[in-house]
Parts: C-alpha cells; sequence; structure tokens
C-alpha cells in the first residue's frame, strides 16, 4: 500500500516449469492457442526472446511456460537434442528476463523432475516452499526435498506448506520430522478442483476461501519493497497471488 493509502501495483510472473506436467496456464484460464505458442525452447536462449513467451491472465498474474520434456512426446532420451536442455544458463535467462520487465515477484512451479535449470532456480530463490499433503507419502517426499535443498546448501531457506489438509496436525507432525517449517495450511475444498477446470481461482467464485489463502500470500510480502512493510488484506498485490497460489 502506497504512503497515501492507494494500493500498490506489483507485477506477478508465475513460471511454470513443471515439464513432466505444465498445467499453470490451464488452471489460470489461458486459451489453447495461446498456451501452444509458449511451448518452445526458444523461451529460454535470449531475455528479449523470453518475454514474448509471457502469457498474461485475467487474474492479474503472468504466465510463463517451459516446454514439455522431450520424453512427453514419446521421444527416446538417447536421441533428445540437447538444446532441449533446461541448463543455469536458461534460468538465468528467465530471471533476466523478469528483472528486465520490472517483475516484482516471480513464483516458479518446479514440478517433480529437477534440472541443472530447476537447482538454478532453487539457488537463486529466496524462499523454497515445499508443498506436500497429509498423508505418509508426504513425509517421504518432505524427507527426499529437504535432502536435495540441504545438499545445494540451502536448507535454511526451504519451508512447507500443507494443501488439502483439514488441519495443521499432520502435517505440522511432517514438518517437524523432517526439521521444517510449516508456513501454510490450505484447506481441502471441492472448489479448488472445480477450479483447476474452470481457469478461474477458487477464491474468486468462493470468497470464504479468501482467509485461509491470505497466510500464502503473505509469505512472500517481507520480499516485495513496494508494500513498505503494509500487510493489510487489501494490498493490490494480493490479487496476482492468490490467483496462482494454490496448485
Amino acid at each position: 500500500m502506497a504512503g497515501d493509502g492507494s494500493e500498490a501495483s506489483v507485477r506477478v510472473l508465475l513460471l511454470d516449469a513443471a515439464r513432466f506436467a505444465p498445467a499453470a496456464a490451464i488452471r489460470l484460464g489461458v486459451p489453447p492457442l495461446e498456451r501452444s505458442t509458449a511451448w518452445t525452447p526458444d523461451a529460454w536462449r535470449e531475455p528479449d526472446i523470453a518475454r514474448r513467451f509471457v502469457v498474461p491472465t485475467r487474474h492479474g498474474v503472468e504466465v510463463l511456460t517451459l516446454p514439455p520434456h522431450p520424453r512427453m512426446s514419446g521421444r527416446d532420451a538417447l536421441f533428445e537434442n540437447p538444446d532441449n536442455e533446461f541448463l543455469a544458463s536458461g534460468a538465468q535467462t528467465l530471471l533476466d528476463a523478469a528483472h528486465s520487465s520490472d517483475t516484482a515477484l516471480l513464483v516458479a512451479d518446479l514440478g517433480f523432475a529437477l534440472d541443472d535449470g530447476h537447482r538454478y532456480l532453487i539457488e537463486q530463490a529466496d524462499l523454497v516452499l515445499g508443498v506436500v499433503r497429509p498423508t505418509t507419502e508426504s513425509l517421504a517426499d518432505a524427507y527426499r526435498l529437504a535432502a536435495m535443498v540441504r545438499g545445494l546448501h540451502m536448507g535454511r531457506k526451504l519451508a512447507l506448506v500443507a494443501n488439502q489438509a483439514d488441519d495443521d496436525r499432520e502435517a505440522g507432525q511432517i514438518a517437524r520430522d523432517a526439521g521444517l517449517e510449516l508456513l501454510a495450511t490450505i484447506p481441502r475444498h471441492p472448489a479448488f478442483d472445480l477450479a483447476a477446470e474452470s481457469g478461474v481461482p477458487a477464491w474468486r467464485t468462493r470468497p470464504e476461501l479468501r482467509a485461509a489463502l491470505v497466510p500464502l500470500a503473505r509469505i512472500v510480502w517481507p520480499f516485495l519493497p513496494e508494500t513498505n512493510g503494509h500487510h493489510p488484506e487489501s494490498v493490490g498485490l494480493l490479487r496476482g497471488l492468490l490467483a496462482g497460489g494454490r496448485r
């Protein structure tokens, strides 16, 4: 919020780097044609090229989708083109593109298969959030994520978010067992499943979910100088953060 009490405008870019299951643009209602034109390795060649593949959405957040992994098209790994590899240099190109576009917040969905470029994004991130469900299987995922991030000597900026959790008891235990902090708990609600199909964020159709999602948005406020330390729920960046805040 600006000093005169007006809302601050914050540019948010969601980088969908889940190359085996890119779905952010779909869930934000981006038309199929616009999604398909973004699926090209050129996106990580030069910052000027990368900016051309940034797609706006009607929810106050922009999306850049990495091209699907070659194996998604049935190509044998032995014949993969090195140009399709997501390297650290490609990740830096995307960061340069975001910086030159005055992006205030870059949110990257890394997916489950990590290339050198994904690891580079983790190294450069201010905060790494592992999204887990309150199940026994999620404990193994939390341990795996913690070991990988700590192996990069970045464990200090890793925390967990519980997804589809009725409360924070089980997820809290998973976090404690993995030696991590649980920062937010997203409840189970059918509106989230409908949102994934309709391309409209759940908090728009079910305003009562807003209160549950605000803690997730508050996590990033300390990294945004535009807020000047103010954390009112009316701040303008909330719209964009909640649009891409739950996958």
